[in-house]
């Protein structure tokens, strides 16, 4: 469906372009886990713009994987652990 004619969503910014791949993948991951009676899992959001911006980071940047950035990211995002 596009609401791009509609106006009273013509203020809003447009949607993610990767969330239906991400939801897919979370379907996938969740029936699998069922299968072998696990529980389910959730998406998390703080996790998920970490794991974004690190994966922009590594995209952009000459060096590889740099765990100072990645703790500094982490931090920024609230995460904890490791």
């Amino acid at each position: 469906m596009d609401f791009s004619a509609d106006p009273q969503f013509q203020g809003l910014p447009p949607l993610d372009k990767m969330r239906k791949v991400r939801r897919e993948i979370m379907r996938t991951i969740n029936e699998i886990r069922t299968k072998f009676g696990n529980n389910n899992v959730f998406p998390d959001l703080f996790a998920n713009r970490a794991a974004n911006e690190y994966a922009e980071y590594l995209l952009n940047s000459e060096d590889q994987e740099n765990p100072e950035v990645l703790k500094a990211i982490t931090e920024k995002h609230l995460i904890i652990g490791e």
